[in-house]
């Protein structure tokens, strides 16, 4: 599969993250692609929990002159989206509609399906995303122990916590 893709996730270089399933599958298939931050946040954002209050983004909207026709949102984004990673791509067929998509496990299916990774048959595919869900669902749990006090909090701000959190989740969840 050709075309232009696009990883968008928080500084690409500096960490790994939930962004790095995407771009290994990319390079594994030797498909060139962009890794930015662009439109992750504050005004204008594309992801919906690191944009400005509702209020604000209303008042955006009526100043200008939004016309609704971008994938189901009124105020610029390509379609509702709740954290990054997401995945644009522009397919190189003149008459094909460029696709963007979020959440890790969205963007995989996606991939898998046009770089020709997904499997064959409905059970394959069940297996598959069996997987891919129960690997999220593990992943999500550790993540857990680096922002133990909230989510949104710097890991440096509760290490104390992550710490004990992580001797935690090392001891009784990891094989």
């Amino acid at each position: 599969m050709t075309g232009k893709f696009i990883v968008y996730y928080h500084a690409p270089g500096q960490f790994k993250g939930r962004g790095e399933f995407l771009r290994l599958m990319l390079e594994d298939a030797g498909v060139p692609y962009e890794n930015t931050p662009d439109k992750l946040y504050g005004q204008g954002a594309w992801m919906d929990m690191f944009r400005p209050s509702a209020e604000t983004i209303l008042q955006e909207t009526e100043t200008d002159g939004a016309d609704g026709d971008n994938g189901g949102s009124d105020d610029g984004a390509p379609y509702p989206c709740l954290f990054p990673p997401a995945i644009f791509h522009q397919p190189e067929e003149a008459d094909a509609d460029p696709v963007f998509v979020n959440q890790v496990g969205a963007c995989m299916i996606y991939l898998g399906d046009v770089l020709g990774y997904a499997p064959e048959t409905p059970e394959q595919r069940a297996r598959a995303n069996q997987t891919l869900l129960n690997a999220q669902d593990y992943i999500a749990e550790g993540r857990r122990t680096f922002h133990p006090v909230k989510d949104t909090m710097s890991y440096k701000d509760q290490k104390e916590e992550g710490d004990r959190c992580s001797k935690e989740f090392t001891k009784e969840r990891m094989l």
